[in-house]
């Protein structure tokens, strides 16, 4: 039994933001039911038809009778949810929709704006369903101002808030994260929204409409960089890896193809450790290296330095010498290191999971949370499109056999 045991969402999100949103919820123990129109599906599902051999997220390369099942990412951000299929287009798809947030307590939604509420299920109409419910919306700009009406996914948030301005090498054009960091930030933030307005509603029994402008959630993250614009009236630009108070800072290159470490030199104790660790104690006497601004003037003679020491080693054998010296290091890690990672292992981060339509057993990403009385925990892998519908609507709405068998239909 999960902390948020007894609290269902009805899930309306698509693709990452909302979806790894309401992951968290069902993991943390929501009755999740997931949404999705007949004739569009959540875009993470890819293709209905895929040609086999074709490649994609699917396990093996393999898009199999079922791709819409199979994709990776769809698996990996929809456990912990029941799936129905409502078309929302039709009077009584919404009447199902509003059966459903009749004993709701959590409505999520990440459409352009304004489209919930020409389908009629906007706030205002839910909450004449049921007076206490909590409605997020989740639009890339807000839903008021200039840019309300336009769209965006992680790529364009990425340029449209500044973050890929400080994401690249010096003095080269500006670069993506390759992550699309802001659709998880985004979704971290809406989970924080949805359990604060949860708890509010304990103390007054009230509901809410909450908006988390994807833009902003973003530039919240940045409040160092916004400063100094504000301040100097001049944008950081990309630092690469290098750190502004640090020497040596950065990312350095390891034996192997593609291997890397990271390392942070704070303080000139630290330093003096790490030249003796790279047998350089000819370098803990120059001038030019005495101090860390010093360091900082003269820091690309210095990472060359640092880089023919870690070059003979491993990642890993860097980050343990160093760390042993008492230097802040750590590997950089791919997805396929941290699948072998001792200490991910150790805490078990990892689970392997046994998906339905044929996608077998895969690890997926694990808690960030550990609670003793009300752990989280996966007790239904992604869903089948439309798995659920007739369950759902019997044991959720009002609807007769009837209606639901020509809703199926």
């Amino acid at each position: 039994m999960g902390p948020l045991d007894g609290i269902r969402v009805v899930d309306l999100s698509q693709v990452w933001s909302g979806p790894f949103s309401t992951r968290m919820l069902g993991d943390l123990g929501a009755d999740v039911i997931k949404l999705e129109g007949p004739s569009r599906p959540d875009p993470e599902r890819g293709p209905m038809k895929a040609n086999p051999g074709s490649g994609g997220p699917y396990p093996d390369d393999e898009p199999g009778d079922e791709p819409y099942n199979r994709a990776g990412r769809f698996v990996e951000y929809n456990r912990n949810k029941r799936a129905v299929a409502l078309d929302l287009k039709t009077a009584e798809g919404v009447e199902a929709l509003k059966e459903l947030v009749a004993g709701a307590d959590v409505v999520i939604e990440n459409f352009s704006v304004g489209v919930v509420q020409r389908l009629g299920i906007g706030y205002d109409d839910l909450k004449e369903v049921k007076a206490d419910i909590i409605m997020v919306s989740m639009p890339a700009f807000g839903s008021t101002g200039p840019e309300s009406s336009f769209v965006a996914f992680g790529p364009q948030q990425e340029c449209l808030t500044g973050l890929v301005g400080m994401t690249g090498y010096e003095e080269d054009e500006p670069l993506l994260t390759g992550l699309f960091y802001p659709d998880p930030t985004v979704a971290l933030f809406a989970v924080s929204a949805i359990l604060s307005a949860l708890w509010q509603r304990e103390e007054s029994g009230v509901g809410q409409h909450i908006e988390v402008a994807q833009r902003e959630a973003v530039i919240f993250t940045m409040p160092d960089s916004l400063m100094q614009l504000g301040l100097t009236g001049s944008p950081p630009g990309p630092p690469a890896n290098a750190h502004p108070e640090w020497a040596p800072h950065g990312c350095y290159r390891c034996a192997g193809d593609d291997k890397w470490v990271a390392v942070a030199v704070t303080s000139d104790a630290q330093w003096r450790a790490m030249a003796g660790l790279m047998g350089r104690d000819d370098l803990i006497g120059d001038a030019r290296y005495d101090g860390a601004q010093s360091r900082i003037a003269h820091r690309k003679e210095l990472d060359e330095v640092v880089e023919a020491w870690t070059s003979l080693r491993s990642p890993g054998e860097a980050m343990r010498e160093l760390q042993g010296a008492g230097v802040p290091a750590g590997a950089v890690n791919n997805m396929g290191d941290l699948l072998e990672d001792a200490h991910y292992a150790e805490r078990g981060f990892f689970l392997d999971i046994d998906y339905s339509a044929g996608v077998g057993v895969h690890p997926s990403l694990g808690f960030p949370w550990r609670f003793s009385e009300t752990p989280a925990s996966v007790r239904r892998p992604a869903p089948r499109f439309a798995e659920h519908t007739e369950e759902v609507l019997r044991e959720l709405t009002g609807l007769s056999e009837d209606e639901i068998g020509g809703l199926v239909r």
